[in-house]
């Protein structure tokens, strides 16, 4: 009987062997896992700290064009401050450096828009009775003339000055003539914004200054070569003067009303 129990008792036991294997096999898998689940989790923070890092990177990394507009403004602004200050000093010492051709470009372009601008703003206040007039005929096409203006303008200092046997390039002109037109440049902008609010007689004392200030701007621009001209050689500055004053009438009379009905000179 004892004999038979004991027979028993192993034949269960023999049965569970099995069992506890697989209970352990199954431990040593979650085990297993555990570390490899860990494992796909740091690797997924460390992506994650990976792409905040690139974000925050591209974000400090910011548009190269915004980084080259603001340099722009902030060489246009201290050119401003310096040339209002002194303006002929400061135009003598432009020669013909990338950032003083740009300076001057944003000049031109400012003193083009705002002035055929004025001109568009008392025609609407004083012609809206008798005529509509439209952007094209006292904004675009002033705007392209005068910028044909300034160019032939400073083409015509440039044969002046290769008369007075001067060596000055045709972009050094174009630096020194932009600069003494910043301060009736900004003054027209100014007689702008005091006709909108109304001031119409004091915005138009502003705009005769600053059209004399060009007048003057021409004449000084060949002023600032005088230092550089050999006593003997050359035509004298009276001379090279009333050549600049014939040959800029030739460039209206030939351009035609529009360019004196915006006052240039």
């Amino acid at each position: 009987m004892q004999s038979q129990n004991s027979q028993d008792k192993l034949n269960q036991d023999a049965k569970n062997i099995p069992n506890n294997t697989v209970q352990v096999s199954e431990a040593a898998a979650t085990e297993e896992v555990q570390p490899a689940q860990a494992s796909v989790d740091i690797n997924e923070k460390e992506k994650s700290a990976d792409t905040t890092n690139e974000g925050s990177q591209a974000k400090a990394e910011s548009n190269p064009y915004v980084d080259q507009a603001k340099e722009i403004s902030k060489t246009y602004l201290d050119f401003l401050i310096n040339t209002i200050k002194t303006p002929y000093q400061t135009s003598r010492t432009l020669t013909n450096q990338k950032a003083e051709i740009i300076n001057s470009i944003i000049t031109i372009l400012l003193l083009a828009f705002f002035m055929p601008l004025y001109s568009y703003a008392v025609a609407r206040n004083i012609g809206s009775i008798f005529f509509t007039p439209t952007i094209w005929d006292f904004i675009i096409l002033p705007f392209f003339l005068m910028l044909l203006y300034l160019g032939l303008a400073i083409g015509v200092k440039f044969g002046v000055v290769q008369l007075m046997k001067v060596k000055h390039s045709y972009l050094t002109l174009l630096n020194r003539y932009a600069s003494l037109l910043i301060i009736p440049t900004a003054i027209i902008i100014v007689a702008n914004l005091i006709f909108l609010l109304g001031g119409y007689q004091f915005s138009l004392a502003l705009m005769t200054l600053a059209i004399t200030l060009i007048a003057i701007a021409s004449i000084l621009t060949i002023f600032t070569t005088r230092s550089e001209k050999q006593q003997q050689a050359g035509i004298d500055l009276y001379y090279a003067i009333l050549i600049l004053l014939v040959g800029i009438a030739l460039i209206l009379w030939l351009l035609g009303d529009n360019i004196f009905n915006q006052f240039l000179f």
